[in-house]
């Protein structure tokens, strides 16, 4: 299956909600993750490392719109936690074939 980088930002809301919905969040990326489908995934942080600002996914989808329902499903998603999700395809270099 293709990879895909899932860039979110969060909201200006989102600090707020970030904890509370985190179980949720989670639990509904661990499926995914279980399927072998993520290969890495975790927030991206203020400069000073204090502050989660968003979060980074590599993931494998069938195509595009494979991984925009995955996502439109995530509870960062439904409850505002991230106000921007850009998704791109991307091709792995390294580690692995650098061909």
């Amino acid at each position: 299956m293709p990879l895909f980088m899932v860039y979110a930002t969060d909201s200006a809301e989102g600090s707020a909600k970030r904890a509370a919905t985190r179980p949720a969040h989670l639990e509904h990326l661990g499926q995914y993750i279980k399927q072998g489908r993520v290969t890495w995934a975790g927030p991206y942080l203020s400069p000073d490392g204090a502050k989660p600002l968003g979060s980074l996914i590599i993931m494998e989808g069938a195509d595009f719109a494979d991984v925009q329902a995955i996502m439109a499903k995530d509870p960062y998603v439904t409850q505002g936690v991230f106000g921007e999700v850009i998704i791109h395809p991307v091709r792995q270099v390294y580690p692995g074939d650098a061909a």
